[in-house]
């Protein structure tokens, strides 16, 4: 069976998030806290592929960025 990089990535990250909640298990909330980022940030760049893919939209000049990021509300 040839070794995919992808998959053996894939398996180490989610090996290395277990390890890491094994050991802060008696630290609940800096588990929670560490799963919301993770979670923040999959949702993040999942939505941000998907909108550039289907052409939704385009930034790439930084001042519109945040002129965009400024008047939305929260």
């Amino acid at each position: 069976m040839p070794l995919d990089p992808v998959a053996f990535l894939i398996a180490a990250s989610f090996a290395a998030g277990c390890v890491a909640i094994h050991v802060l298990r008696r630290r609940a909330e800096a588990v929670t806290l560490a799963l919301g980022v993770v979670a923040y940030g999959l949702a993040a760049a999942l939505c941000t592929l998907a909108a550039g893919r289907n052409g939704l939209f385009v930034l790439h000049d930084p001042v519109h960025a945040w002129a965009l990021v400024t008047v939305v509300p929260p």
